[in-house]
């Protein structure tokens, strides 16, 4: 496999839409993701509440998850590229 190849197809096929690609191919995807959304909104309620520190922590960590995410579903897609060809074998 030729991993530079298949990072560079990954980055121009899917900038920043994966979740947009999922959520129209998947309603439990996309039902998990609303309720993922309305529990963080929830949580940067009550974070807020408790001062700008906690408030800025929380936003940290919500883009902390999301940059962590992404890697994940890039990993997921070279995984699923090696074993292509593996089976192609």
């Amino acid at each position: 496999m030729n991993k530079k190849f298949v990072e560079e197809y990954y980055d121009l096929k899917y900038p920043d839409t994966y979740i947009e690609t999922a959520e129209e191919q998947d309603e439990k995807f996309k039902s998990m993701g609303q309720e993922v959304m309305l529990l963080k909104g929830q949580v940067e309620d009550v974070m807020g509440k408790q001062g700008k520190e906690a408030l800025r922590l929380c936003e940290k960590l919500f883009e902390a998850e999301s940059r962590y995410n992404e890697l994940l579903v890039r990993l997921a897609y070279l995984q699923g590229a090696r074993d292509k060809e593996k089976m192609l074998e």
